[in-house]
Parts: C-alpha cells; structure tokens; sequence
C-alpha cells in the first residue's frame, strides 16, 4: 500500500529512537510529488525534492528515504513526464562544510556517512572531481580517481592535478597521493605524494621558493625559509637565499599588531660569503602606537653596513630601493579637538655615521569662527520641558569670520659646525559673505614670519603677507521650447572675478576674471523627467598690475561637449596685443586645439555573443608605446559587445601675428578596436574552435600633417578560464 500526493507538499517529521531528553533533529521535505509506501516504509520525494535533517540539506530530482534503517537515496528523475520545467535538479548534500553534488548519493543519517558517485565540490578556490567520494562523521572527504583544479572553466578544465587518491581534512588541509600535472590535458610532471594547506587566513610553515641562474649570482636558490605564525598578535618569518658566486643572505622579519592601537616590524638581512666573511647588513624597525583616542606615536630606524648595500638588488630588504641616505624618525601627536601638537625627531645619514638628529615642534589652531554664532534657541527655561523654535537665530555677517594659526619651531645642523633655528608663524583670516541676496564676496588674507638662527650669522627676519578678494553670483536663464521630449533648456552663467595683493618678499598684484557657463536640457518621457549637461564653456584672464609689458594675458577659452559615446574638447586663444609692437589692440585667435573622440560599441544581442561587464569608454588610450592600449592590463577582454571601435581626433594650428596664416601643429588620427575572432568567423558561416575565445586588438595611429603612420600593432588575448 502507498499514499500519494500530486500537489506540492511540505511535511514536518521527528526522528525516531532517542526518547532522552537530548533534543532530537527534525526532519522537513517538500516535493512536487510526495508517495509514502507501508510495505516497505519509503518515502519517496519526486521534482524540486528538498530533505532536511538538521544542518544537512539534500536537493535532487529524486529522493527515497527508508524510515526504518534511516537511509537517503538522491538521484535524476527516471521519466520526467508529468513535471513541471526544471523539476530533475541534480543531486546536491549541502552542509556547514560546503556543498557536493554529483549523480548519485547515499546518506546514512545516524552515521552522517555518505557516498556520491562523479561527484564535484568546490573548497576556497579549488573544485575537487572523483569518481567515487565518501564522507564520514568527522566531515572528511575520500575520493577515489579524482582531480583537483583552480581554473573557473568547470567543462574544459585547462590545468589540473590528476590523483588518485585524495584525503580532504575541512579547513586544515588536503593530502593527495600518485599526482601527475596537467597543462591542456599534457602531462607536466609527478610527485608520488603532496600536502596543501587549506586552512583560512595566516598558518605556519615553509616559504614557496624559487630557484634560477644570473651571470653575478651563478645558480641560485631564494627565499628558502620558513613563517611562524604564532598568534594572532606576532608572527615571525625567515629566509635565506643561497647564490653560488655571492654566498648566503639570511633575513628574518618580525611582525606585530593589535587590535588598530599598535603595530611595528623588524627586519633585517645579513650577507656573507661562505668562508662567513660578512659582506653585508642593514636593520629596518617601524612602530606605531595609539595611546590614547587623541594621543598617537610612530618612529623608524634604519642603519647599514653601507647604503651600496641597502640599494643592492640581491640584499631582500626593499630590493632595488633607490636611498639618498638613511634615515630614522619619532613623531608624538596631541589632538584636542581641531587643534593638535606634533614633536618630530628625524636623522638622515649619507654615509650611514651617526650625526646630529633634526628636531621640530608644531603646533596647529584650526580654522574656526572668531564669533562664535548662535544657537537655537528656547522658547522657556525649563530644562525638562522646554519646546525649541523650528528656526535658529539668524547669524550676523561677522559669524561667517573663520581664524586660523600654525607655528613651527626647527632645530637643524647643516654641517659639523652650521647649526640653524628657525621659527615659523603663519596666520589665515577669511570670510564669506552674501550681499543683496545674490552675491558672494571671500575676503582672505594670510601673514607668515620667519626667523633664522644661524650659527655666527645672528638673527635674520623674513616675512610675507597676502591679502585678495573674489566675489561671483549665479545667472540663470530658461527657456521652454516644448519641441518632442524636450521641454526645457537653462543655461547657468557663473561671472567671477578676484583681485590679490603680496608681499614684501614676493611682490604681486594681479586680477584674474573667469565666466562659466554651463547649457543643461531637461526631458520628460512617460512621466519620467531627465536631465543633461549639453555644453561647458569657461572664458578666463588675468591681469598684473606690476608689469608694464603686456600686463593682461591671453584670453583662453574652453569648450567641453560631453557625451557617453561622443565627446569634444576645444581651446581656444586670443591674445590682445600686437606681438611686434606689443600694443594693446582688440583680441586676435593665435591658436585653437580640438580633441574629439568616438566610442562605438557592438550590439550584445549579436549572434557572437557577449563577454566581460566594463564599458570600453574607460579606454585611457595609453600604452608603454605611447600610442596603443596596454595589452598587459586586467581589463583587456572585459568589453561590452562582440566588438568596440574608438576613434580620435587631435588637431591643433596656430599663428604668430593676426594677419599670418594658419599652420598646423598637430594633426593625428587615431583608431583602437577589439572584437572577437568568433565575430568573423560567424560573418562567415563557418565554425572554427580554435579561434573562437581569441579577442583581437587593433591599433592604428596616423600623423595627417607628416603623412605617415607613427604607431601600428594587434595584440592577440586569450583567457584560459
């Protein structure tokens, strides 16, 4: 006899046996088909099966679950007439440890031992393959003819480890035995026995090392060595690198930290030839500390056998540095609130001999109202009950005042008898202030002093100030054509100009005039309203009062289109003298750059496809050529589309005095475009899968004014996943 169920159900069970009071796990199953036979007490689960026992979930197809002897069968539907789409779900055991699927699977639920015949899962990086995996109590894995493989192509694997026999130990490691290597299915190499660890974040043991030749090393072998990881506060590494003409180099690091109060390494190398003849050495040290939440320390020391051998590039300690000299630090900083006091204590050594240490004590008032302006205000005295007003008091203008102050006192030692103490003050007051409602003035000014204290020069006192104002407003003017989904253009005009006055040392006086102007759109389609940028534009000039040949400068003016596929740059300059009588006259055009490109991008309902996820607009054009794209970069086959095309134009001319003829200074055209080999061999009708994950690249760039091509390649990329 049985009990069938066509609908889908969700039925809530309890384990049998344990009548203790030691919780027992529920069992929960829902099915498109649920059909319980008495004669010999299965249940069987048909389309979109799920089972949960516990922590352990099974997904198939098909799933039988003997009650008495507690056995779960999971495979593919035999027939699946009569099912909804998608209901043969491949087998799948899901527990905390991660997920196995396969074909076919048995678990024992009071052994929690399982089985799964052409089984798969996937650990941190890594998918694990066999013909047969088997799972015990302890969540060990054993796979018997298995397979293990970084690479993300699950159906054409490019590189992998064929084993025999595999041992899978959740998060400490795994143990393979019998491995052979293989790169597109072509055997590398053998190692009877391997142990990877598979533990998260940082774990002891021996370095990856690495060996070769060079004509002054000889044969080598680096980085041999082994890391400590000892606790979660410290951990300690150290290697050696053994060069056959050179000798051994050994360096230990030290490493420390603690929550985001403290951290700090040492480290440090040591060479010597083999008869331990030492030819080498340098010491590094950093920390940094948090005493209090306001209160920090930080300090480095350096020191060298030589700085030729801190810049050696075999020496393991920042290889290759390029140092001047070596030095070490120690810096304290107190903030209280915008305010803060820095001691620094600093020694730079070109030869590596102790020498004087430079010391300074900074001290920083941050900027802030001289005024302090108001609060909001209450309509009662009672603390308790008291009701605040929607509106603070309105701040006066002097509220707007800001102060600020930074001195800074220097000890130094130029030489063995040149000792020099300086003193630097420097203040800052500025303001904002609205007038009339519609414009902006910024008053500032700045007042800095220096004092030097040099050894049998006495006192020297230099000072500078500077003091300026800007004011600008905002213009706006509208207009509402209503033509198609246009319904309204703005266009922002922003007048600005500022006048700045210094002194003693560095004298100016110079007024600088800029306009901005800004054209926006607004559209509205189906009650849903957009708004663009369509066109910048900024005129800009200045004028120096302290000079009497051409005191007014040129007039330059910037154009931007912006646009996602299509985008234009110009400048243009007019210059308001005569260039040979250097007379002021009105403004004649001497030189005009335009810089336009075009961005295409293939359709991705193309018939070839589509691959990667990053717009080809971000193509900067550069490549270590100077003309191309850089083939090495990450993002190389990450395009919209089976193909892109970019094309740019830069075309610059001028002239050396209004009535001469234009000449052309600059004159490129330049072309990029990637696709797909499968684009052309879909054109084509044919099918060719040795090609077909191949993108090419196009460069081309022409010099119209010499007439030549200065700059032509393709680049081939394949990726191997």
């Amino acid at each position: 006899d049985s009990l069938a169920t066509t609908a889908r159900d969700t039925t809530l069970a309890t384990a049998e046996g344990d009548t203790s009071s030691q919780p027992v796990a529920s069992i929960q199953y829902t099915a498109d088909k649920i059909i319980y036979s008495f004669n010999d007490s299965t249940l069987v689960l048909s389309g979109h099966a799920e089972f949960q026992y516990g922590n352990i979930k099974l997904k198939a197809g098909r799933i039988k679950y003997h009650t008495y002897s507690e056995m779960i069968t999971a495979d593919f539907l035999p027939d699946t007439t009569g099912f909804p789409s998608g209901a043969n779900t491949e087998p799948a055991l899901i527990d905390p440890q991660g997920t196995l699927v396969g074909e076919r699977m048995q678990y024992h639920l009071p052994s929690q031992q399982g089985r799964i015949l052409r089984g798969r899962t996937k650990y941190d990086q890594g998918v694990f393959e066999g013909q047969e995996l088997r799972v015990d109590n302890e969540q060990t894995l054993r796979i018997n003819l298995g397979s293990y493989s970084t690479c993300n192509n699950l159906d054409h694997q490019h590189y992998y480890l064929k084993v025999k026999k595999i041992k899978v130990i959740p998060n400490d490691k795994a143990i393979v035995k019998n491995v052979v290597a293989y790169v597109y299915n072509v055997p590398v190499f053998y190692l009877p026995f391997y142990v990877f660890p598979l533990k998260q974040g940082r774990q002891s043991g021996f370095t990856t090392l690495n060996y070769g030749s060079g004509e002054a090393q000889g044969t080598y072998i680096r980085n041999l060595g082994y890391y400590w990881a000892a606790s979660d506060y410290w951990d300690f590494k150290v290697t050696t690198d053994i060069e056959s003409k050179k000798g051994f180099l050994l360096r230990p690091e030290f490493k420390y930290a603690k929550d985001r109060r403290l951290r700090g390494s040492i480290r440090g190398s040591y060479q010597s030839e083999f008869g331990l003849k030492t030819t080498g050495w340098d010491f590094f040290a950093t920390h940094w500390q948090q005493l209090q939440p306001d209160f920090t320390i930080s300090g480095q020391a350096q020191f060298a056998q030589s700085l030729k051998f801190v810049r050696s590039t075999t020496r393991g300690v920042d290889p290759g540095q390029l140092q001047s000299s070596l030095r070490s630090t120690f810096t304290a900083n107190k903030r209280w609130g915008q305010n803060s006091l820095n001691l620094s204590v600093s020694e730079s050594s070109p030869d590596g001999k102790p020498i004087r240490p430079t010391s300074s004590l900074g001290f920083r008032f941050g900027t802030r109202p001289i005024f302090k302006p108001p609060q909001t205000r209450r309509i009662n005295s009672m603390p308790d009950f008291s009701e605040r007003s929607n509106e603070p008091e309105e701040s006066a203008w002097y509220h707007s005042i800001l102060f600020g102050f930074r001195n800074n006192i220097r000890d130094q030692r130029s030489s063995d008898t040149t000792t020099t103490q300086t003193l630097t003050n420097n203040f800052n007051l500025s303001s904002q202030q609205n007038l009339f409602g519609w414009l902006k003035i910024q008053p500032q000014s700045t007042y800095s002093e220096t004092w030097n204290l040099k050894t049998d020069e006495g006192l020297d006192r230099k000072n500078q100030y500077t003091v300026g104002i800007a004011a600008n407003t905002t213009l706006y003017g509208l207009f509402q054509p209503k033509i198609g989904r246009l319904t309204a253009i703005r266009h922002v005009v922003t007048p600005r100009i500022s006048f700045t006055l210094s002194g003693p040392k560095t004298v100016a006086r110079r007024a600088n005039f800029s306009l901005n102007n800004i054209i926006q759109a607004r559209t509205e389609h189906d009650d849903q309203e957009k708004k663009y940028n369509l066109l910048y534009v900024t005129l800009s000039s200045s004028y120096n009062f302290k000079t009497t040949t051409r005191p007014l400068s040129d007039l330059t003016t910037r154009i931007r289109g912006p646009g996602r596929r299509f985008e234009i740059n110009a400048t243009l300059t007019h210059d308001f003298y005569d260039p040979t009588t250097i007379a002021f006259r009105k403004p004649w055009f001497k030189r005009g750059d335009l810089n336009t490109s075009l961005n295409v991008v293939g359709s991705s309902s193309s018939r070839s496809g589509s691959s990667g996820s990053s717009s080809y607009s971000s193509y900067s054009g550069r490549s270590s050529t100077g003309s191309g794209y850089d083939r090495y970069d990450q993002g190389f086959d990450q395009v919209k589309g089976p193909w892109t095309l970019k094309l740019t134009h830069r075309y610059s001319v001028l002239r050396s005095k209004p009535d001469a003829n234009f000449s052309t200074s600059t004159h490129i055209l330049s072309a990029t475009s990637r696709f797909n080999m499968k684009t052309l061999t879909d054109v084509l009708h044919v099918s060719n899968p040795l090609t077909n994950k191949w993108r090419v690249q196009h460069n081309f760039n022409l010099d119209y004014r010499r007439r030549e091509i200065v700059a032509h390649s393709f680049d081939f990329y394949r990726t191997l996943h």
